[in-house]
């Protein structure tokens, strides 16, 4: 993989294509190449690839559901989410001997624990470098339900927040993360149709406090409103930190695109 350095352009240029992606200022640099888009879709040399690609589009719909449950977390995401979570589903997939390849379920209520501790964040450890003591929690599947336990935090000691940030919040979110399936007949792969809108996730989070003075101890509790009509889903709690400006009006305005997060149980 080739940088672009000191030139600047993005698109395509004779043989080579130039592009940035989430999490890296540079411009990396590809040469085309390869077998046309209609070869790929069309010829009989290319059937087994079809098939693999059919399932990698099964975990990007498994992957939407879950960016979906980050809920606020995701805007504490410094990269794209899709390729990484793609990485965990891939294996998730490969545990299903009952469909052919191309056909292979993405079941993560089969082994949700494969997500604990999934980092948001392009530096993995990032959540565990900033707040050194361990966050608790647990969660209730059948309550659909978490108890989060956030410990003292002091400056300097077990706590190292972000250079230039005034206020912080510790968030933490509770999501419910559906199987998702090959439909023979729609000829895709699909969440139930239960999964909808009105699962959205929820949200509990400490108050904003400055980022410089030692925070007492805090319980956070946290329970998803409905059940789903299946048993098969996974409940995922997330947890964040987030940091903010204080304004004038005595609110405190979130700071964009700064913070740490990861996938802090499974359930």
């Amino acid at each position: 993989m080739a940088y672009l350095n000191g030139i600047t352009f993005i698109g395509g240029l004779g043989n080579v294509t130039a592009y940035t992606q989430k999490g890296s200022d540079k411009i990396i640099l590809r040469r085309k190449g390869g077998p046309s888009r209609a070869m790929v879709k069309n010829d009989v040399k290319f059937a087994v690839q079809r098939r693999y690609g059919q399932e990698l589009g099964g975990c990007s719909v498994a992957g939407k559901a879950i960016r979906m449950m980050f809920g606020p977390n995701r805007a504490l995401a410094d990269q794209s989410l899709c390729a990484k979570l793609n990485q965990y589903l891939l294996q998730v997939q490969r545990r299903d001997t009952a469909n052919e390849l191309g056909q292979r379920a993405i079941r993560l209520s089969h082994m949700p624990q494969l997500l604990a501790g999934f980092s948001l964040n392009g530096k993995a450890s990032l959540f565990d470098l900033t707040i050194r003591s361990t966050i608790t929690a647990s969660i209730d599947r059948d309550g659909l339900s978490a108890r989060i336990a956030v410990p003292e935090l002091l400056p300097g000691v077990n706590f190292y927040p972000a250079d230039n940030q005034s206020m912080y919040s510790v968030t933490v979110v509770l999501g419910i993360v559906p199987d998702a399936e090959f439909d023979a007949e729609l000829k895709k792969y699909v969440t139930p149709l239960w999964f909808d809108t009105t699962y959205a996730p929820v949200m509990a989070s400490t108050a904003w406090l400055p980022a410089g003075v030692p925070a007492d101890a805090a319980t956070l509790e946290i329970r998803f409103p409905q059940r789903p009509p299946e048993l098969e889903f996974s409940v995922m709690l997330s947890v964040g930190i987030r940091y903010g400006m204080f304004l004038g009006d005595g609110t405190v305005l979130q700071t964009r695109r700064v913070g740490a997060a990861k996938v802090l149980a499974m359930g």
